[in-house]
């Protein structure tokens, strides 16, 4: 089955005003296509965020189909926090 890799990204404002892409959490999954891999990514960010709508935690997010699952927990890194 595909491996999917969906980043979850929240924009926030330094303290001089310049807008930065902050990662709020990898989730990796196993799905059959896009569509799965983002719904089953979506209920399980809100499952580790103990929310009901992603939203309120991220405003967009990024998919991408991978060769390998990522050996660690699914919290960004801080290279990935401070990437803009």
């Amino acid at each position: 089955m595909p491996r999917f890799r969906v980043t979850f990204r929240k924009v926030v404002y330094d303290n001089t005003g310049h807008a930065r892409a902050i990662c709020q959490r990898i989730v990796e999954v196993e799905e059959r296509d896009d569509a799965s891999a983002q719904a089953t990514a979506m209920q399980r960010f809100c499952d580790l965020e103990n929310i009901t709508n992603w939203l309120n935690h991220a405003d967009w997010m990024e998919i991408a189909r991978v060769n390998q699952l990522l050996a660690r927990p699914s919290i960004c890194d801080n290279r990935a926090r401070h990437a803009a």
